[in-house]
């Protein structure tokens, strides 16, 4: 008995240290522990026509502490909850026709939505790959054309383990519409295919900036028969000259399909414009080429401060 009075303390010292050993584990793993929480994310599409909301909204929450990006896609506008870390964040929001879209940049500051880089043979089939190019746009990338997309953005939200937490967003427009009406032209015929390239356009949409990004680009513009007399085209783009402080030149080049094309600047008109989300191109007067002619003259067009060249690439 008195043998095992002895062995008593050691026993009970043995325990405890297991139990404090057992402690000190699960202090741990409490301090890993993230706190999720439930966050609703709301709209307020007051800034975009109910005509150009898209089906969905990509919304990306980064961490302003550093860690993992969290991507989320809603559908429903009225308010969705989904979980999140608590943390504070930096938001961007976007949507549009996912198949022409593309993400750029792993930071709020950095992100941008932009589109695939395409060729001359693969914007227009019946267009050689050496076709010629405007002086000084020869080496700006050919761009796919975004569709219609809106973004949002929203810095610093605090998000603590509380409940009923609400972040809104308002969308506004990251596109611009540009209509093409190419009046008062000769020799049109449905036998002639006609494409036209306008250069200096913004590669991108920096939602966090809420303005046109990257480098100046060409993108492509198919063009149709619009009347005995005019041709005619729109295209949808992110803006136009990414760097204020460097605006671009915009050149409109017109190619037929019979190997014939046409250089016209039209950046007073883009800058100019009465409406800078919707942005009217005309070209009043063209002499295009006969269906299987050849020997034309050169026209001039009835703007002053556009070039018309009429060269042949045979």
């Amino acid at each position: 008995m008195k043998r095992i009075l002895r062995k008593l303390p050691a026993l009970i010292c043995g325990v405890l240290c297991l139990f404090a050993a057992g402690s000190c584990n699960h202090r741990d793993l409490c301090y890993d522990h993230s706190h999720w929480v439930d966050l609703r994310i709301c709209f307020d599409w007051d800034g975009v026509e109910e005509t150009d909301r898209p089906a969905t909204m990509m919304v990306k929450m980064f961490p302003r502490n550093g860690g993992e990006t969290r991507t989320y896609e809603i559908a429903d506008y009225g308010g969705v909850l989904i979980r999140i870390p608590a943390d504070d964040y930096d938001c961007v929001a976007y949507g549009g026709d996912y198949r022409l879209l593309q993400e750029q940049g792993d930071t709020y500051d950095e992100f941008c939505v932009t589109t695939s880089e395409e060729s001359m043979e693969t914007a227009f089939t019946r267009i050689a790959p050496s076709a010629p190019r405007p002086d000084g746009t020869e080496d700006q990338p050919i761009k796919g054309l975004p569709g219609k997309t809106c973004s949002a953005s929203l810095t610093s939200i605090h998000i603590t383990a509380a409940s009923g937490q609400t972040v809104t967003l308002s969308p506004t427009p990251a596109t611009v519409d540009y209509t093409l009406s190419i009046k008062n032209a000769e020799n049109i015929s449905d036998k002639l295919e006609y494409y036209a390239v306008l250069s200096g356009v913004a590669e991108s949409h920096s939602p966090s900036l809420k303005s046109p990004a990257g480098r100046p680009v060409t993108v492509p513009l198919n063009l149709g028969i619009a009347g005995p007399t005019e041709l005619g085209g729109k295209i949808t783009v992110f803006g136009h000259c990414p760097s204020p402080a460097s605006p671009s030149r915009h050149i409109l080049t017109i190619y037929t399909s019979n190997k014939y094309y046409y250089n016209y600047d039209v950046t007073d008109q883009i800058h100019d414009a009465a409406d800078p989300r919707h942005v009217e191109i005309v070209i009043d007067g063209i002499k295009l080429p006969h269906y299987g002619g050849t020997g034309l003259n050169p026209n001039v067009s009835d703007w002053s401060d556009v070039l018309d060249r009429n060269i042949s690439m045979n």
